[in-house]
């Protein structure tokens, strides 16, 4: 027999309850209780868990939209840093080859040789790449203009590709933001689903089974309860 203690545990708030078992765990029982709902007493209920699970769904796929955006901005990020490294380090090649590294003009450049360009990344490319810069442009005759015109325009296209991806991460993280707001409305609404249930129910708690699933509760409790004892295991050693 199933225990009245089905209806009132709080499962939705637990880790382990990943986005897609929520989502097929709401949509099933909101197909269950409208089924359920004849005499139009839950009403209220299906109505609003059904706005709630859609905002919810919508909120999903805009969160993934914009995950996806940002990753793909990152990606390009990493691709112009790996051309301007490969640029910087023909710079190099050609100015070692007119100079001495213990020269002055050599050493303005590269005092550390080539392995902080090696090291380069979004950190520490802007002073990195204003210190070549400030020298090539107060020796404008030292460099081929091929090689000099590349490094500019691959720094050109980093600042760009950096500021989209400054702004793909700040709306990743508002749609990341938005979608933990309505996961909570949501998991409020069905946990208040729940103890409205089991009111009218408290005589028959094997109903439960009408109105909602029971798979994501035993499976989820049953993850519960072993992370539980490990935990106290690891505790009491």
């Amino acid at each position: 027999m199933k225990s009245i203690k089905t209806y009132f545990s709080l499962i939705f708030a637990n880790r382990l309850v990943n986005e897609q078992d929520l989502a097929f765990f709401t949509e099933n029982h909101i197909q269950k209780l409208t089924k359920k709902n004849i005499s139009g007493k839950y009403d209220e209920l299906v109505k609003n868990t059904s706005v709630l699970y859609y905002e919810y769904l919508s909120a999903l796929k805009s969160n993934n939209k914009a995950e996806i955006a940002r990753q793909n901005q990152t990606l390009t990020v990493d691709e112009i840093i790996v051309e301007l490294k490969y640029c910087i380090r023909k710079i190099e090649a050609y100015i070692r080859s007119m100079f001495s590294t213990n020269e002055l003009f050599y050493q303005e450049l590269f005092p550390k040789g080539l392995s902080e360009y090696c090291r380069i990344s979004k950190s520490n490319l802007d002073i990195l790449m204003t210190r070549i810069l400030v020298v090539l442009k107060a020796n404008p005759d030292i460099c081929p203009p091929k090689l000099k015109n590349g490094i500019i325009e691959f720094h050109n296209q980093y600042q760009e590709a950096r500021d989209k991806q400054l702004i793909r991460k700040k709306s990743y993280q508002q749609s990341k933001n938005s979608k933990y707001v309505i996961k909570r409305e949501l998991v409020i609404q069905l946990q208040k689903n729940l103890y409205t249930i089991a009111l009218d129910h408290l005589d028959n708690p094997e109903i439960a089974d009408d109105y909602f699933s029971q798979e994501l509760l035993s499976t989820k409790r049953r993850k519960t309860e072993i992370i539980e004892k490990n935990t106290k295991v690891v505790s009491t050693k």
